[in-house]
């Protein structure tokens, strides 16, 4: 099997907007960067999050994670799915420290 990589092209606005007409609708906007039905389009739409968490939650995530996977074959029998919630104080605690804890 042979995988066929696509070059990176980074697109600014102005290079779309130079590439439509004026009254351009939304579905014209789309074909040029997804492409129509017919013809591909040459441009990849790639979602870049910011990284918000700090060194000490980062360094966190690993001994959780390795927790998490000792622990999930009892949260498995016990709850019938692996992972941490905010519904519980321990799960809370450990949501918090890896910095994915979001209020709820």
């Amino acid at each position: 099997m042979k995988l066929i990589s696509k070059p990176f092209y980074a697109v600014r606005r102005h290079q779309i907007k130079n590439k439509l007409p004026d009254n351009a609708s939304a579905e014209d906007v789309l074909d040029v960067i997804f492409g129509d039905l017919y013809n591909d389009s040459k441009y990849d739409v790639i979602y870049r999050k910011y990284c918000d968490k700090t060194p000490l939650q980062r360094f966190n995530m690993i001994w959780v994670l390795a927790l998490t996977l000792l622990i999930s074959p009892i949260q498995f029998i016990k709850n019938g799915g692996v992972g941490w919630t905010h519904n519980t104080r321990t799960g809370r605690f450990f949501l918090k420290i890896t910095g994915e804890y979001r209020g709820e």
